[in-house]
């Protein structure tokens, strides 16, 4: 259960960073 929690943490990470970067992304070329 401990590596399961784990992994869905870090696909969790991975996804959230991923949005972020696609946010800062979009934002440079909206200014």
């Amino acid at each position: 259960l401990q590596s399961t929690l784990k992994k869905a943490t870090e696909r969790l990470a991975s996804y959230t960073w991923k949005a972020n970067k696609r946010q800062d992304y979009g934002l440079k070329f909206a200014y």
